[in-house]
């Protein structure tokens, strides 16, 4: 039954575009944090009186471990965002924002919850959407039909994570390759997203303009293949009548 309905729901178009989206944002949620992790920076400056400050202050002493979970969450947005390996991406990123989200109810950490409470039916979405890529593990014998779909999303897409990864991770870079200039919010964040939002606008438009006239030309081939049908039908001898 859940099959049949996202089998269905992989038809859509639509459907496909938000699960793209649904990749790139969350993807671009895990650059600047796993940057400031991956260079060893502290992630707040609350006081260690706040549990909140006490916490975090813990984990980046670690050293190592905090730059690893930096580094887990680069490797996850670059899976994600690339859209080729986003089924694997999307096993990190559960794994990852569900750790997250309990971090944040554990230490209370304020209207963060709700975010990380998004964050997490996202990556519930993104699992779902490839849940029967994932019944290969727990079964012994299981091969995944191969069903074409009349929407299939332009491999494009692909191209244009990539680009956007490196986009992204290139802006949220400077203030730790140069550590002179500063980054507002509008900088550091919201204008990357407008970009990021102006480019998968662009792309849905080129996709779906393409989709439109390759399904135009496949019916004029089809409507031309039926009438040399019928011409060389109707060009045959008639058997003599006996």
């Amino acid at each position: 039954m859940v099959i049949s309905v996202l089998s269905y729901l992989r038809s859509k178009r639509l459907v496909n575009y938000f699960i793209i989206f649904t990749r790139l944002l969350v993807g671009f949620a895990f650059i600047p944090s796993g940057l400031t992790k991956f260079y060893g920076q502290p992630f707040t400056t609350l006081p260690l009186t706040n549990p909140v400050g006490y916490f975090f202050d813990a984990l980046h002493r670690t050293g190592v471990y905090w730059q690893f979970l930096g580094a887990a969450q680069l490797l996850t947005a670059f899976l994600l965002m690339s859209q080729r390996w986003a089924k694997i991406g999307s096993l990190f990123y559960f794994g990852l924002i569900l750790n997250i989200w309990l971090i944040t109810i554990g230490i209370g950490f304020g209207n963060t919850v709700f975010i990380t409470s998004a964050m997490v039916l996202a990556g519930i979405s993104l699992i779902v959407w490839d849940l029967e890529s994932y019944l290969i593990l727990f079964q012994e014998k299981y091969e995944i039909p191969k069903r074409p779909s009349p929407h299939r999303i332009d491999p494009h897409w692909s191209i244009f994570g990539f680009g956007m990864f490196i986009f992204l991770a290139s802006i949220c870079h400077i203030p730790y390759i140069f550590p002179s200039v500063r980054l507002t919010f509008l900088g550091y964040v919201f204008t990357p997203f407008l970009i990021c939002l102006g480019g998968s606008i662009w792309m849905v438009w080129w996709d779906t303009k393409k989709q439109k006239f390759l399904s135009k030309n496949r019916e004029e081939l089809n409507f031309t293949s039926s009438q040399m049908a019928f011409d060389v039908k109707k060009s045959d001898p008639e058997p003599p009548v006996k």
